[in-house]
């Protein structure tokens, strides 16, 4: 067996070995009783009831309401941090006056913004979707900004001396230049996006993924409950894993280059 695929199938032992030991020890803890049943739903009752409560109608319309802010709300990031960090990439005063206070923004735990964005948004679509937007805009941004602050200046150079205009400079030199970090920025991003819908939604509202966390955990109703987080996970997962696709797609080039 070649070398790369002998790693890849120990990699993908110790992963599945792992996963089946947290089910094991999670199965043993709700049976044993260490945890009361009362807050903590096993596996298999996850498993049993994990398609039939996702039909429910209550649950339904509301993880596919989640996917649709989420969806509207990662590609505004994407598009906005890319605009703002090409401007702060270019423009070195702007960038300079501008990089403390997105630096500090990004330190801040997002959650803390909340109350601000409710009274300004209310309760809505609108109030989620501008919250998740905040907390992803400022990594995008980040990210494009310092690729775009890296570029070669020769290759700008050069493409001027060759008559570039300044929109091609942009989209033949610095665009091409800063795709690897516009893919690690929506990477960074599309947790952060997804991670502060769910938030807003749980902490005020009666819509999405993060009022039913809410809902079930308030009425002490585990099993509902854990296949909420269940499916946020897997959520999380497909999300994740499709940005990873689609940068070893888009980044192939470079990667043959390199």
């Amino acid at each position: 067996m070649p070398e790369g695929r002998k790693e890849l199938a120990y990699v993908s032992l110790i992963q599945a070995a792992s996963v089946i030991a947290f089910l094991v020890i999670w199965q043993e803890i709700v049976n044993r009783g260490i945890v009361p049943s009362l807050f903590v739903a096993s596996p298999t009752q996850v498993a049993l009831h994990f398609g039939p409560t996702l039909l429910e109608p209550f649950v339904f319309e509301r993880v596919l309401y989640t996917l649709s802010v989420f969806a509207a709300a990662f590609a505004f990031t994407v598009f906005a941090g890319t605009v703002i960090g090409l401007l702060l990439g270019t423009f070195i005063y702007l960038r300079s006056a501008l990089e403390p206070y997105m630096i500090v923004l990004y330190s801040i735990p997002k959650a803390i913004f909340i109350p601000v964005f409710w009274t300004f948004f209310g309760l809505g679509f609108s109030y989620q979707f501008w919250f998740a937007s905040f907390a992803g805009v400022i990594p995008m941004t980040l990210n494009v900004m310092y690729a775009v602050k890296d570029v070669d200046p020769e290759l700008i150079t050069l493409s001027r001396s060759l008559g570039a205009s300044p929109l091609q400079v942009y989209y033949k030199v610095i665009i091409p230049s800063i795709i690897p970090a516009m893919l690690t920025g929506a990477r960074i991003s599309i947790r952060a996006v997804f991670a502060d819908v769910i938030a807003a939604q749980e902490f005020v509202g009666t819509t999405g993924i993060g009022y039913l966390a809410q809902y079930y955990a308030t009425n002490f109703e585990p099993v509902p409950l854990y296949v909420v987080v269940v499916l946020t996970a897997l959520l999380g997962m497909v999300v994740y894993e499709a940005i990873i696709q689609a940068e070893k797609r888009l980044t192939r080039w470079n990667v043959q280059l390199s």
